[in-house]
């Protein structure tokens, strides 16, 4: 047979699979300590993020505002829309009288 008793050799296998947990501990409880290194970097930036967003809520109009604002511009540009179309119209009446001046003063002087 062998020349190492068995007691022996079932010492060293034992010896040897405590060495291989306790590395196994060692290596599980590192991955933890690096996950929980992840999730804390994640969780901060998630924070930094959160910390920007409420710092830029105040920069935001509301949406009642927002619509109030539009409704009133609106309002402006047909007002302003009527009040070019009248202008126009005003200026094509007195080139028209213009030209019905100017057509009268030359049957006139004949």
């Amino acid at each position: 047979m062998s020349d190492i008793p068995i007691r022996d050799w079932l010492d060293e296998k034992i010896s040897k699979e405590r060495d291989l947990r306790t590395l196994q501990v060692e290596a599980a409880k590192e991955a933890l300590y690096q996950a929980k290194l992840v999730m804390e970097q994640r969780l901060e930036g998630m924070n930094e993020l959160r910390d920007q967003i409420n710092r830029e809520r105040g920069h935001y109009v509301s949406r009642e505002v927002y619509d109030q604002a539009e409704e009133r511009i609106r309002s402006l540009e047909n007002s302003r829309s009527n009040l070019e179309g009248r202008v126009w119209m005003i200026g094509g009446v007195f080139v028209l009288l213009q030209v019905v001046v100017a057509v009268l003063s030359f049957v006139l002087k004949r």
